[in-house]
């Protein structure tokens, strides 16, 4: 995949001046975005440290987190970003907002999405592993979970209940009949905590545009998840096969004169779901070969391992991370999370 996607990324960039015009950035960091991935999978790293380091930063942005609530409640609101650190150009509109508590607090983040993408793999490390988290693990993942929900993001919500929903039906290690009961406890759970939260205006409102349109006529959904797929079908055969390489799509729609029911003139042109971003940079074609390399980690027995994938599929349904940092963190704790020796020969064979 990752030859494949380098290959077409720069016939696009060597094949007009209107390609070459992009920045050579985009191109700069895709290529070591490549290279880190297939290193990950290739060097025998010790992955033994790495929940330690993650959980430590995870407890961190909670703690940072609590107080920021605290903040709030008393009315008082100050930025948290890092001092001496400016914004580049692309994030400049930060530097007008009240970092970390503009709405809700994201302790250090930008966004709450952001936020709850980095802190819920420790909600399935606590759920489905007795060895990565062995004290306390329920008690654990239920406070991840509230912060997550606190942060009134769409992705978190739908995350934190993901993570509960497989631990009630899927990848717990009760017994058949204690399973099923489990099951009947857990479904009455999740439905009564999804009733009180619609009760909350802010919560109720968040979810309502998930995939209803608000004021303006938009929904989350349209420019996360059906712009992408929209998008795609507008391509030509050739490039719904083959793409249209990393961060073509605006310069290829111009040209082409490509336009979807669901551009806005205030969205970033390239954001794409990590989903759509394979197909429309990288076709069918780049598609199953990034597949290729899923696939075989549901032969791991790990409830953990199939967990933290199935997390993974479900940002990239919704999330811009395709090979930004995001996408490694994930690969770092999936790999970590593999206790089988030879796990890295596991993902190179099918990823290469």
């Amino acid at each position: 995949f990752a030859l494949y996607a380098a290959i077409i990324t720069l016939i696009y960039q060597s094949y007009s001046v209107y390609y070459q015009s992009r920045s050579i950035n985009f191109t700069i960091a895709f290529i070591i975005s490549l290279l880190v991935i297939f290193l990950l999978l290739y060097i025998d790293i010790d992955y033994s440290c790495v929940f330690k380091i993650y959980s430590f930063f995870v407890w961190l942005m909670a703690a940072i987190c609590v107080f920021q609530w605290m903040l709030l409640v008393i009315g008082i609101r100050i930025p948290f970003n890092l001092p001496g650190l400016g914004y580049t150009d692309s994030w400049e509109q930060l530097s007008s907002q009240i970092f970390g508590m503009n709405e809700y607090p994201t302790a250090l983040f930008s966004e709450k999405a952001h936020f709850c993408e980095y802190i819920i793999p420790y909600v399935a490390f606590c759920l489905f592993s007795e060895k990565f988290v062995e004290n306390y693990r329920i008690f654990k993942a239920v406070i991840i979970s509230l912060l997550t929900v606190m942060s009134v993001s769409g992705n978190g919500v739908v995350l934190v209940f993901l993570c509960w929903g497989l631990y009630f039906t899927f990848f717990n290690k009760f017994d058949v009949r204690n399973r099923m009961l489990l099951f009947i406890i857990g479904a009455a759970v999740i439905i009564i905590s999804f009733y009180i939260l619609t009760q909350i205006d802010t919560i109720n409102t968040m979810l309502s545009i998930l995939f209803t349109n608000n004021a303006y006529g938009y929904s989350k959904a349209n420019y996360r998840v059906y712009r992408g797929f929209d998008v795609y079908s507008l391509l030509p055969m050739a490039q719904k096969i083959f793409g249209v390489g990393y961060y073509n799509m605006e310069t290829f729609s111009s040209i082409n004169n490509i336009v979807s029911r669901y551009d806005t003139t205030w969205n970033i042109y390239e954001y794409f779901s990590a989903f759509t971003q394979i197909l429309i940079y990288f076709g069918a074609l780049g598609f199953i070969f990034f597949i290729g390399h899923i696939v075989p980690l549901f032969k791991n027995k790990s409830n953990l391992t199939h967990s933290l994938v199935i997390l993974l599929i479900a940002i990239s349904l919704s999330s811009e991370i395709l090979l930004q940092g995001f996408h490694m963190m994930y690969l770092i704790l999936i790999l970590s999370s593999i206790q089988d020796k030879s796990r890295n020969r596991l993902f190179v064979d099918a990823a290469v």
